[in-house]
């Protein structure tokens, strides 16, 4: 399992939607990962994102106390966060 270097901030897993990539569901699928691919919510445009549990803000799969349980296998998104000096500083982000 891949060490977070988040540590227990989780800024970026709240309050935010998780965009995923035709390269994640393909990823998944070679994994066999329909534990993921059963969370995945396409939109009208076709857009995919990992969806939310209804009036809970956190990503579906950060659990409390433990952090974020597809860290190792996480989208593409998540992997490349922040993605500016501005989104570092609205979330807060340690990295």
């Amino acid at each position: 399992m891949t060490t977070n270097p988040c540590g227990d901030c989780h800024n970026c897993c709240k309050d935010t939607l998780v965009r995923v990539k035709d390269s994640d569901i393909k990823r998944w699928e070679e994994e066999k990962r329909y534990d993921i691919l059963i969370c995945v919510d396409k939109w009208v445009d076709n857009s995919m994102f990992i969806f939310h549990r209804e009036n809970v803000p956190e990503c579906i799969f950060l659990k409390p106390g433990f952090g974020c349980q597809i860290h190792e296998t996480r989208p593409e998104t998540c992997k490349k966060f922040p993605l500016s000096e501005s989104q570092k500083k609205l979330y807060k982000c340690r990295l």
